[in-house]
């Protein structure tokens, strides 16, 4: 059974990334906006960004948990269970993305589906200590057989998904080099993205209380 070993130069880039969580988004020919319209940046950043690197698939994983927490935090309180046309409505009106309504719906989509299963997944494997979001390290170990294709396949719940999650402790996900480290990057990496979506609803609801948005 293969070990999960971290590429070095992830590592290395680990302190830098904690001082500053927001720069683990700026890299050559991209960069993460979160001053202004968070929500419809996020669209632009993750429907711009090309996955070379190891990096890049874990950036992309991170935003694609975000849209699925988003959902999530536009659903509470609704009777209805699926806010993708309130994540929709903010992205096109921001004038920021000129694609189709049903083109940005579909990928908003598929982004927050699988957002769903991997904090599900990273979630199920647990982290280092049990504090919000530590779970989030394991974007970081995730082997490259645990692709997009995997995470999309796997079920919510169930035997084979079990199966799948002690797997992957039993190749030492849990034991990486610097765990706890990364495990604490993660969560400062997620709470940099949110902070910025909990005040863009907010300012969204000031500025039009009758929408779906509002209270």
């Amino acid at each position: 059974m293969r070990k999960i070993v971290l590429p070095q130069d992830v590592l290395a880039d680990v302190p830098h990334w904690t001082e500053n969580p927001s720069l683990f988004f700026c890299d050559e020919g991209s960069k993460l906006d979160l001053v202004f319209d968070p929500i419809p940046g996020m669209y632009k950043y993750l429907d711009g960004l090309t996955v070379r690197r190891t990096i890049d698939k874990i950036r992309e994983r991170f935003v694609k948990i975000v849209y699925h927490r988003l959902k999530e935090r536009l659903s509470l309180g609704y009777i209805r269970s699926d806010c993708v046309d309130d994540v929709l409505a903010i992205t096109s009106k921001s004038g920021l993305i000129s694609h189709e309504s049903d083109d940005i719906k579909s990928k908003i989509t598929r982004w927050s589906k699988l957002g769903k299963k991997l904090d599900t997944f990273c979630l199920s494997i647990g982290g280092s200590a049990s504090h919000d979001n530590w779970h989030l390290g394991n974007l970081f170990c995730l082997p490259e057989d645990c692709h997009d294709e995997f995470i999309r396949l796997l079920g919510l719940t169930g035997a084979v998904r079990d199966q799948q999650v002690q797997k992957i402790k039993d190749r030492g996900i849990l034991e990486v080099q610097d765990r706890p480290k990364l495990d604490n990057l993660a969560a400062k990496i997620f709470d940099v993205l949110w902070k910025r979506i909990e005040v863009s609803i907010d300012e969204i609801k000031k500025k039009s209380p009758e929408s779906a948005l509002g209270e």
